[in-house]
């Protein structure tokens, strides 16, 4: 799987989702969305919160199928920070008035992968996903 490398900001968002399309390969392209969906909770987050404001970041991208799935990778430069981890735990029985802000986003990518990974390789944060047809990390 050949990395390819974007710059960490929002307006990159529809490029890495082009060449996750041309990636996901033909028997996989019924998890499309969900793949797209937890690519996005992802890069939103890096490019919001990884690298300093006057500092501009990247995010490297590998994906392709691995192990009878469709694996998901993505790494930045930026703060070291494991979304699995660190991230706040949503309260899902609250209200939603009362519901505090962040954390359901990396609940939702959680719940759309069959599994999940976080990695600190040097200065590098890497978070890998693997999806496959029918099966959840939850299920």
């Amino acid at each position: 799987m050949p990395a390819v490398s974007f710059p960490a900001d929002l307006d990159s968002l529809g490029q890495a989702n082009a060449f996750l399309a041309d990636a996901l390969p033909a028997e996989f392209r019924s998890l499309g969305p969900q793949v797209e969906l937890a690519l996005e909770e992802l890069w939103v987050n890096i490019a919001g919160h990884a690298y300093a404001p006057d500092r501009p970041g990247r995010i490297e991208l590998e994906a392709g199928p691995a192990g009878g799935g469709f694996r998901l990778i993505l790494r930045d430069w930026g703060r070291p920070f494991d979304p699995f981890t660190q991230a706040p735990r949503p309260d899902l029985e609250a209200e939603l008035p009362d519901r505090p802000i962040g954390g359901l986003g990396v609940h939702l990518v959680k719940t759309l992968a069959r599994s999940c990974r976080y990695r600190r390789l040097g200065d590098c944060n890497q978070v890998e996903l693997v999806f496959a047809a029918g099966k959840t990390s939850e299920g």
